[in-house]
Parts: structure tokens; sequence; C-alpha cells
């Protein structure tokens, strides 16, 4: 039986051209009307009232177990979704070959039957479906055996042998850069003494010294992202950029991968992560460049599928293009298509992605100093029940909504607030030293005697920044919001528009 609530998330996680088809499907189905009528009567609930919708079908004959009408119809709306085409992933189509292989088997039409494996095994390899070659591999022996003459038998043995040996070989090799990444993208998460030592164990593996030792395009793409998040981990942005320049590169080249769902959504994020990083140092046309080419893979979309994936790409690249440039008025329609965006991919969109698009368009109305706006948007973050998803961003929402009152001179509102954020960040072990830096700010602004003092505890607090940041090494800490900007535009009075035109992080740069 599925939870209480499954089939309610099922049904709105639909685009509207799946419910058509669903609809449109059952009506065909004689006797299984009243599952339609169920599935409006979810459709057009906000929350799941179960106890509602038993009173509502009360007494109708089908439906007279409940749990189980529920369950039925969860399988009938997975049936419809598995028949339409941009579910048909590489997995449903090597089933509908084997079905038709087995069929063309019964028949005794073994030539047409080997035609068609053969077909698969060119799929396969396109994909780099290593598993699913050897699968058909051993097919291919179970058809010969049918209707080919032993010589003609033993040569395709010989043959398929050597192309066992291959693909063996290949899929270990595989397995190798997929476990060495896997090492990789988990070593950013631990401190500096463990990342680095998981970074050199990296470094001296020999097959990180040379592409020409991935054995597939798949094993390259491991290679390449592998790099990527060293040079990310080093702060090295130049070597970062040119691994994702070299992953798009390699994805277009061999498009037949992009049919994997997983591959799919590495491209994507190679193509976002190169424009958010031309954005932050300034290479304008390059981040517009990947913006239309997200726009361009958006438009090319028949379905639903993928399109909330290329939304979120598309909008958050739009808002941080704006944010950098300081333009409020394009910044502004950027959110009203978030926000549109939001509610027509509601249950669409992943958790992360979701949180990610609330959090930058909470600091783009900071920034623009909007800040009873921008309450709005911190608050969907931070009263999450789910913000495990992205507890960076949770955490920083509970500064942020101190942040955003102190800016509208709510010191009332601080002064009640800083208690409980400091025992969130103290039980949850989160209170960093920026954290503490700034918290400590908030709990003495609020009783400071006058605005000299004031401005002299926003001083301290943008050396004490400073200090954690030089220390550190990086000015990371700023990338979700700019405190130190923030902290100077209260200290001088001017917006923090007009202070982030002349902004620049210069207390890292080392003397000549």
């Amino acid at each position: 039986m599925t939870p209480k609530n499954d089939l309610h998330e099922l049904i709105h996680s639909l685009t509207e051209s799946e419910v058509s088809v669903f609809r449109k499907e059952i009506l065909k189905r004689e006797g299984q009307h009243i599952y339609l009528q169920v599935f409006d009567a979810i459709l057009d609930m906000e929350e799941y009232k179960e106890e509602a919708l038993k009173k509502q079908f009360k007494g109708k004959k089908t439906l007279n177990n409940f749990s189980i009408a529920k369950n039925n119809l969860y399988e009938k709306v997975l049936e419809v979704l598995c028949q339409l085409p941009h579910h048909q992933n590489i997995e449903t189509r090597f089933d509908k070959f084997k079905q038709q292989v087995a069929i063309l088997i019964r028949k005794s039409l073994f030539k047409q039957a080997m035609e068609r494996v053969e077909k698969a095994i060119r799929l396969a390899e396109k994909m780099e479906a290593f598993k699913r070659i050897f699968d058909l591999y051993e097919l291919q022996r179970e058809i010969a055996r049918q209707f080919l003459t032993p010589q003609e038998y033993l040569d395709l043995l010989r043959e398929l042998r050597n192309k066992e040996n291959f693909v063996k070989e290949a899929e270990t090799n595989l397995a190798r850069f997929r476990d060495i990444f896997d090492t990789a993208s988990i070593a950013q998460k631990f401190p500096p003494n463990i990342r680095q030592t998981m970074v050199n164990g990296i470094l001296s593996q020999d097959v990180m010294q040379d592409p020409s030792e991935c054995r597939s395009v798949t094993a390259q793409i491991y290679f390449f992202r592998i790099w990527n998040h060293l040079y990310f981990i080093m702060g090295r942005t130049t070597g970062w950029q040119f691994f994702s320049e070299k992953l798009i590169e390699l994805f277009e080249q061999n498009p037949a991968l992009l049919s994997d769902p997983g591959k799919f959504f590495v491209y994507v994020n190679a193509i976002s992560n190169l424009a958010y990083n031309s954005i932050a140092t300034g290479e304008f046309a390059k981040a517009m460049e990947a913006a239309e080419k997200l726009q361009s893979m958006r438009k090319e979309l028949k379905t639903g599928e993928n399109e909330a994936l290329i939304f979120c790409r598309y909008w958050k690249l739009q808002l941080l293009y704006y944010q950098k440039r300081l333009d409020e008025k394009n910044g502004m329609l950027a959110v009203e298509k978030i926000q549109e965006g939001l509610k027509r991919f509601k249950n669409k969109l992943s958790k992360n992605d979701t949180m990610e698009l609330i959090h930058y368009v909470g600091v783009f109305m900071l920034i623009m100093g909007k800040h009873s706006e921008a309450i709005s948007w911190i608050l969907k973050n931070r009263d999450d029940k789910a913000g495990h998803n992205r507890p960076d961003l949770h955490d920083l929402s509970w500064i942020l909504f101190l942040t955003a009152h102190f800016s509208l001179g709510h010191l009332d509102v601080v002064e009640q607030q800083v208690p409980g954020t400091l025992r969130y960040l103290k039980e949850r072990k989160k209170l960093t030293p920026f954290y503490k830096a700034l918290m400590t700010f908030f709990r003495k602004t609020v009783h400071a005697k006058d605005q000299k003092e004031a401005k002299e505890l926003l001083g301290r607090l943008q050396n004490e920044l400073e200090e954690l940041m030089r220390q550190e090494g990086d000015a990371s800490f700023l990338e979700l919001f700019n405190f130190m900007a923030w902290a100077e535009s209260r200290r001088s009075g001017q917006s923090m528009v007009d202070v982030l035109r002349t902004w620049k992080v210069d207390f890292l740069e080392q003397p000549s």
C-alpha cells in the first residue's frame, strides 16, 4: 500500500500534458472512470485530506476499500507515465528490445531476432552501457546456436570473446575512475588537513595524470569531473573553468550520452557552473552564451521532462547576472519569473533547487534595499522543515533574518530573535567562527548607546570577518551573501548597491 501522501505528491508532480494523457487513457477504460474522479479530487487538493476524500466517495462500489483503490490509482498513474515517450529511458528501450527478440525467437524467426539484438548492441555501445552489452552478447550466443552453422558459430564465439575482453576492461577502468570521483566529491566536506590528505591520495593515482588512461568517454567524463572538483577545492578558478569547458565539449561531441538522465544532469550542471563562474569573474558574454544554450535546450523539450531543471538553472543564472550588474529593474523581472516558476513547478523542482532560488531572491532583495520583501523569502528557507537538504542555506537564513530586520531598524525584533538563533546554531553545532562574529555583533548592537558606538561595532565586525577570511585563505564566505559590503553600507550610510559598485576583495592578495 502507498503511504498516505504518496499519491497526492505523485499526482501534483505531473505536468499539464501528463495530466491530459492520463485522463484520456482512463476514459478509454470501461469501468475505471471512478478512478478519474478520485484523481481530479486529489489534484484539486492543496493539502492531502484523506478523510474528506473518503467522505466524498463513500458508497461508491469500486472504492469500498479506499486504501486498495488508492494503491490501484497510484499504479495506474505510473503505468501511464511509463508509456510516455519522454519517460522512455535506456532501461525501457532495452526491455522493449528483449521483449521483441523473445517474440521473434518463439516464432523461430532467428535471423530477425539476431538483427534486433545487433541493433540493441549498437545502441548500448553508443550509450556505453557496458552491463547491457554483456547481457546482449549472451542473448546473441543463444540465438546463434539455433540457426548458424558450426563454423559460423565458432567464428562468432571468437569475436564475442574479444569484444567481451574489451568491454570488461572498459568497465573495470570506469569503476576505477568512479571510485576516485566519489573520493573527490566528498573531500570538500572534511576539515582542511583531512581534505588535503585525500587530495594528495587522488593526485598520486597514475591514471589521473593523462586522459588517455580512460578507456571510454564515460571514464573521460569522470576524469574531467575529478579535476573539476580538485581545482574547486583548491580555489583555482582558471583550472576549474577549463575542466567545465572540457566536460561540455565532451558531451556535445557525444550527444547519444545525453539520453542518460544522470549524464544529462552533469551536462546541464557543467553549463550552469561555467556561467556562474563567468559572472563572478565579470566575463558576462560567456555567461550569456551559456544562458542561451540553456534556453535553447528548454525550447527543444517537447514535454515537461527536465523543464524544471532547466528553468531553475536559467533563472538562477539570470538573477545572479542582474545582481552582479546591480540591475534592479531586470532583476525584479527575473524575480517575477522565479515566483511564477516556483508555483508552476511545485513538486517538480528538487528541494535543493527550490531552496537555492529562494535564497538568491532573498539576497537580491537585501542588496537592492528591499528588506521587507526579503524577509518573506528568507522565512521560506528558515521555516522549511526540509532544510536538511541544504543545511548551509537553512542555517544562513537565520542570520539573514536578523540582517534584514537590523537594516529596517527593528532592533527590538533583533534582540528578541538573537537567543533563539544562538540556541539553534549551538544545538546543531553550526556556530562557526563567522557566525559567532555575526551573532556577537547582533547581540551587542541592540544595546549600543548611540550611532557612534553602533558604527564602531560595524567596523569591528568588518575587521573580524576580514581576519577570519585571511586565516582561511579565501573569501568564499561572501559568496552566499556579502556581509562585508553590507556592514560597510550600514556604517557609511550608503546603499549596499553603491558600496558594491566599488567593492573589491583585496585583503587576500599576497604582496609581490
